[in-house]
């Protein structure tokens, strides 16, 4: 399909509008982040000195807004179609471009097409920046908050060797009982440091001692790589402390089990359901005639947004009561739902 005048204006406007709504939603997630914060900020400060921790606050929200917008962009994109469509309908500029013998389907598929496109952009942010954005959201956090924090966190673990380091932030941003999984030639073992902080480039760096608290050897199966064997225990630690969404593909599919199988199928079904959303919402309003109202542009939106979560939390859990190949497809399957009814409500809206 050759781009033409009036799909590149659409495509700016959806653009914009998108932009838009993600501004607001970021401004929401970080004043409400920030009220809970305000005891802790001026203890920072006065430890580090504003300017250090201006940037660890930089660090933080970015590593968090970074985060959200790839693991929940059906919220931009669905509420930016909504405004995009409330305004074409509304100005009167849909029923000018239909006078011309364009529908109302072929108008709007630069919107569609741009979803399709964050959606590929999604799947591979969700395997090299959503676990890696996650990762480092916790480490800013615990150097901020210092012993206030006391949640788990995973940090980026020193050494060629290390799987993956855990620890409770400590006073003045260290790190306590840190835990590193170190691999061996067969198998791997647990090392604690009772004391760890950052060094100048912002890495780990044991302050203490290391000490061996177990360690396992035996020989890889046949077929199965060193990594593979190793991964498991690394992730199992990494889901313990933070969410499924810090975990790669390939550690979702070591810890197995039919919970961490239809995650994976979840993630696989981010394509179909971001897609179907955006497609719903687009054929809920077309529906409403040349006039519709800000109000039915929100309840298109919120409507479409809960149908949906709703139905990728009941399809992960059908997956979690299942196994194997069965669980990947059943969390798949809210993708996959969402997507027909999109396409069906699509191909039926007025045009």
């Amino acid at each position: 399909m050759r781009m033409g005048r009036l799909d590149r204006w659409v495509s700016v406007r959806f653009a914009w509008a998108a932009a838009v709504v993600a501004t607001a939603l970021v401004g929401l997630y970080i004043i409400g982040d920030v009220s809970q914060h305000l005891d802790d900020l001026p203890r920072s400060a006065g430890q580090r000195g504003w300017g250090h921790t201006a940037y660890l606050l930089s660090g933080y929200y970015s590593m968090g807004i970074a985060r959200y917008l790839f693991e929940f962009p059906e919220l931009v994109f669905a509420g930016a179609a909504a405004a995009v469509l409330v305004g074409i309908l509304r100005n009167g500029e849909a029923a000018a471009v239909q006078g011309m013998g364009r529908s109302l389907r072929r108008f709007v598929l630069p919107i569609i097409v741009m979803a399709a496109a964050f959606g590929v952009l999604q799947l591979a942010a969700s395997e090299f920046v959503v676990p890696r954005a996650i990762m480092l959201e916790e480490a800013f956090r615990a150097e901020l908050l210092g012993g206030r924090a006391m949640s788990g966190v995973v940090f980026p673990a020193e050494g060629a060797d290390a799987v993956v380091g855990v620890g409770y932030a400590g006073e003045e941003g260290h790190v306590s009982d840190m835990v590193v999984i170190e691999r061996l030639d067969k198998g791997f073992r647990f090392i604690q440091v009772e004391k760890a902080g950052w060094d100048s480039s912002g890495r780990i760096r044991p302050l203490a001692d290391p000490r061996v608290l177990a360690q396992t050897e035996g020989a890889p199966q046949p077929g199965n790589r060193l990594e593979e064997l190793n991964a498991a225990p690394a992730a199992a630690l990494k889901l313990r402390l933070l969410s499924p969404a810090a975990l790669r593909f390939g550690e979702l599919a070591a810890l197995g089990g039919g919970r961490m199988l239809a995650e994976l199928g979840s993630r696989l079904g981010a394509l179909p359901l971001l897609t179907g959303t955006v497609l719903a919402v687009i054929a809920l309003l077309a529906k409403t005639g040349d006039k519709p109202t800000a109000g039915r542009g929100v309840a298109a939106f919120l409507l479409v947004e809960l149908a949906v979560r709703l139905a990728d939390t009941a399809s992960v859990g059908a997956g979690a009561a299942s196994t194997g190949i069965a669980a990947v497809l059943l969390g798949m399957s809210a993708g996959i739902a969402v997507l027909g009814v999109g396409l069906a409500l699509f191909v039926r809206m007025p045009t």
